[in-house]
C-alpha cells in the first residue's frame, strides 16, 4: 500500500501536468489565431505595395506615350520605340489570386476629391478594398 503522502504527491504531479497541458494548448490556440491574423495583415500590405508598383507604372507609361494605358495589359508589352514592358504578368495578380482592377476614369474612390489619375486597386476575399495610393 501507499503512504497518504506518496499519495499526495503523485496527486500534485498529476495537477502539475494536467495544469501544463492545458498552458500547452492554449500556447497553440493562441499561436494559430496570431499567425493567421499576421498572414491576412501581410496579404493586405502586399496587395497595397503591388498596387502603388502598378499605379506607378502607368505614370512611366503615361511619360512615355502622352496618356495612361486603356487596361493593365497595356503595361505587359514593350512598344515600337523599346519603352516597356512597365510590369511583369505576376505583378498585375493580388494576393488572392484575382487580378488588379483599373479604371482610366479614376471614379471608383467614393467621398475621395476627384482626380485624373486612374485607379489601381483590388478587393479581398472579406471585402476589403486596397487602393494605390
Amino acid at each position: 500500500m501507499s503512504s497518504p503522502t506518496a499519495t499526495n504527491r503523485l496527486a500534485r504531479r498529476l495537477r502539475l501536468a494536467a495544469f501544463v497541458v492545458v498552458v500547452c494548448a492554449f500556447g497553440v490556440i493562441i499561436a494559430i489565431v496570431v499567425g493567421k491574423y499576421w498572414a491576412g495583415e501581410l496579404q493586405a500590405a502586399t496587395a497595397r505595395m503591388k498596387a502603388d508598383e502598378i499605379a506607378k507604372a502607368c505614370d512611366k507609361y503615361m511619360i512615355d506615350h502622352g496618356e495612361y494605358p486603356h487596361e493593365l495589359a497595356d503595361l505587359l508589352a514593350a512598344d515600337q520605340n523599346g519603352k516597356g514592358p512597365y510590369v511583369t504578368r505576376d505583378t498585375l495578380t493580388d494576393p488572392w489570386g484575382q487580378p488588379y482592377r483599373y479604371d482610366l476614369e479614376g471614379s471608383h474612390r467614393s467621398g475621395r476629391v476627384e482626380t485624373v489619375l486612374p485607379d489601381v486597386y483590388c478587393t479581398s476575399p472579406n471585402g476589403r478594398t486596397f487602393f494605390a495610393r
